[in-house]
């Protein structure tokens, strides 16, 4: 029997890591319906299962059935489609069995995550990073509660990365077969259709497996990182801190161009060879050469993609002063570290003109097999979209990026250095909040101890405790000349924070307004891989004597017993499983009173209305900001034609927040003259009732 249990360990591992992932959902599944309605407390979700309620009646892809609509991600609405077919016996019903899937992707994306991770790390750090992503309530509470998009978004990207993994692991070692690359570029593809935004983080991790990056030299990741830095350092002393809500948006193209630019730069004039860099004035003078160089090509790229009105300018002086910074910071990099670069007898252009000729068909075959699919799914998912609504995207983000323009918008957020530097702790603006939120935690802590309440002071807090510990990353990964480092490579780490990066970057390049803690799923899961990977070199330190492996092992046990404990009270708390007679059709309070003041067969207009709409009975709710609505009203919203448009249908009433539908914008113009308030409806969101009338 020892024998069987250890040779099908790692089995039972993930047979456990599944059903830890299921147990809360099933929990969930069976709360009082009142209870279950706490796990669904995102209004947004109703708007998938609105939608599909009125495909499998027959009205189409419509959340009002008026106008048809693409606001949504197409694998989770495929998803819904197949479970909302029961809400024609119960409303509620199908909201239990969403809450059973979710959890069965959840359990999957577990043994996923453990398999990959276990591809490179030991056992117990494989399991503690799978069981922190399916249960951890911070990450919990993000991917799997609410019934929106991130579950399956996780199931299909951790599925591509341990596809991607493997072809890298392999590569080198045994003939990779074409299949390997085209079941690649499929998951890849129901990667993004899972969350469209996916998309950086399928073409960075395909990037690193077809151009089979396992490693990269400590000083090349020296300078990426000083090329960031010189960026944002830069941008900030020259704008100055009143620059955030004016500039923002300028920093992410100018950083991101420079990185693309400045390594290949350095890596052609011989920076990484240590033949051309051991001489002071000739290391000196390709520094120079190289950072002229780039700043011509970066103020070109930058100014055609601002002609082209993808991007606004940042300012020259800007470019030429980072161009001045970053030389500096690159040549004290290469002058210190000049003896660690290896030395090559060839020239730099000699070794790349020799790589390219031996991997560019290669590349080009593996990528074609990669990309097939994506192009054949994601390009089908398009052109319907164009066909059918007239736009290629979800108007949802079309809407989210206009709202950026309104000067006085209830869906903007304080624009300030953390929101532009993704390090904010709320979890709706800061992508990188799981791991921030401690930093924070720790300043407030720290401020309370000494009661010290100076924001300024605070904010050197956060940055230096922040800073240490990435230095104190960096040193672990860079400990025994790498190891830890080769080894996140290998799980795609650096691949999947910079795709990570790169749609933060968009977000905040295109004034992407509004955006939800549920987008971060990269994010969130680049942390955990590289928590696991931290925990690694922990039992690799302990494990040197006996009684310190005995020590690791009490430490792994903890930490599952800890995280599970979190998970439990989380779930007890947030679904309880009584609830008193009298409350049990609460979540329908506000539903009932609404439908006690309106006629059978009315119009009414929300600012959202996902849950209204599913619940209420013989009424229809029209969305009025636009996420779920047609290309036409967004086009109407732009051109000032709202109104027009809600008078054409016609609509009979209005129902929100009073300051939302009277003063904020775009809805205090297109509700003037039209508001007649017939009562405030008691609720949480404290929401009025309000006649539509049409005044000649």
């Amino acid at each position: 029997m020892a024998k069987w249990i250890k040779r099908h360990s790692l089995r039972l591992i993930e047979l456990l890591l599944l059903l830890l992932g299921i147990a809360g959902g099933i929990y969930v599944s069976v709360a009082p319906a009142n209870s279950l309605m706490r796990w669904y407390n995102i209004d947004d979700a109703f708007y998938y299962y609105k939608v599909a309620q009125n495909v499998l009646t027959g009205h189409g892809f419509t959340f009002d059935q008026i106008h048809l609509t693409n606001g949504f991600h197409p694998l989770w609405m495929a998803v819904c489609l197949g479970v909302f077919w029961l809400s024609k016996f119960n409303l509620i019903l199908p909201l239990r069995v969403l809450v059973l899937v979710s959890a069965l992707f959840n359990g999957f994306t577990g043994v996923l995550l453990f398999r990959l991770i276990k591809k490179a790390l030991r056992t117990w750090p494989a399991f503690i990073g799978a069981l922190t992503w399916i249960i951890l309530p911070a990450i919990y509470s993000n991917t799997i509660v609410h019934g929106m998009e991130a579950a399956v978004s996780a199931f299909f990207m951790v599925w591509f990365l341990l596809q991607s993994a493997t072809i890298l692991a392999t590569s080198g070692i045994k003939r990779l077969r074409w299949t390997q690359f085209v079941s690649l570029g499929l998951l890849g593809a129901l990667t993004i259709l899972a969350r469209l935004d996916n998309l950086f983080v399928v073409m960075m991790v395909s990037v690193f497996v077809l151009l089979r990056v396992k490693q990269i030299r400590l000083v090349t990741f020296i300078d990426l990182v000083l090329i960031a830095f010189s960026g944002f350092i830069v941008w900030l002393i020259r704008l100055g801190l009143p620059a955030y809500e004016i500039e923002s948006r300028s920093i992410y193209p100018m950083v991101a161009t420079g990185l693309a630019i400045k390594p290949a730069l350095y890596y052609l004039l011989g920076l990484y060879n240590s033949r051309y860099c051991k001489k002071f004035l000739s290391l000196l003078i390709r520094v120079i050469v190289t950072s002229a160089t780039a700043m011509i090509i970066q103020l070109g790229i930058l100014m055609i993609l601002n002609q082209v009105h993808l991007i606004p300018m940042v300012s020259k002086s800007i470019l030429v002063i980072d161009a001045g910074l970053c030389a500096v910071l690159v040549f004290a990099n290469h002058l210190i570290s000049h003896k660690k670069i290896e030395e090559e007898l060839k020239t730099p252009w000699m070794v790349f003109s020799e790589w390219v000729v031996k991997n560019w068909r290669r590349i080009f075959a593996e990528g074609i097999l990669v990309a097939a699919p994506v192009g054949i799914l994601v390009g089908a998912y398009m052109i319907l979209n164009k066909v059918f609504l007239g736009t290629i995207s979800p108007v949802s983000g079309q809407i989210k990026t206009w709202w950026s323009t309104l000067p006085n918008t209830v869906y903007g957020h304080k624009v300030t250095l953390l929101t532009v530097l993704g390090l904010y702790p709320d979890s709706n603006y800061g992508p990188w909040s799981i791991v921030t939120n401690q930093f924070f935690t720790f300043t407030e802590t720290i401020s309370r101890w000494f009661s010290f309440e100076n924001p300024r002071g605070q904010a050197i807090i956060f940055a230096v405790s922040f800073t240490l510990v990435s230095i104190l990353v960096l040193m672990a990964l860079n400990y025994k000349h790498g190891n830890l480092a080769r080894k996140s490579f290998s799980l795609l780490i650096p691949a999947t924070m910079l795709g990570a990066t790169l749609q933060f970057m968009y977000y905040t390049t295109t004034g992407y307004q509004h955006t939800r803690a549920w987008y971060w799923v990269a994010q969130m899961l680049s942390m955990v891989l590289l928590g696991s990977i931290l925990l690694e070199g922990f039992a690799i330190l302990l494990n040197k004597k006996r009684i310190f492996k005995w020590l690791s092992l009490v430490v792994f046990a903890g930490l599952a017993v800890y995280i599970s404990t979190l998970h439990t009270r989380y779930i007890a708390n947030l679904t309880p499983q009584v609830v008193a007679l009298e409350n049990q059709d609460d979540y329908l309070a506000e539903v009932t009173q609404v439908e006690s003041l309106t006629e059978e067969g009315s119009l009414i207009g929300m600012t959202g209305g996902g849950s209204t709409a599913y619940f209420i009975q013989h009424r229809t709710v029209v969305n009025l900001d636009g996420l779920i609505s047609s290309p036409e009203y967004f086009h109407a919203l732009k051109n000032g034609l709202g109104q027009k448009w809600l008078d054409e249908l016609p609509l009979d009433y209005v129902y929100g927040k009073e300051y939302t539908l009277t003063i904020s914008d775009p809805y205090g113009a297109m509700f003037t003259n039209r508001l007649e308030e017939i009562k405030r409806i008691d609720g949480p969101e404290q929401f009025t009732l309000y006649k539509y009338v049409i005044k000649e």
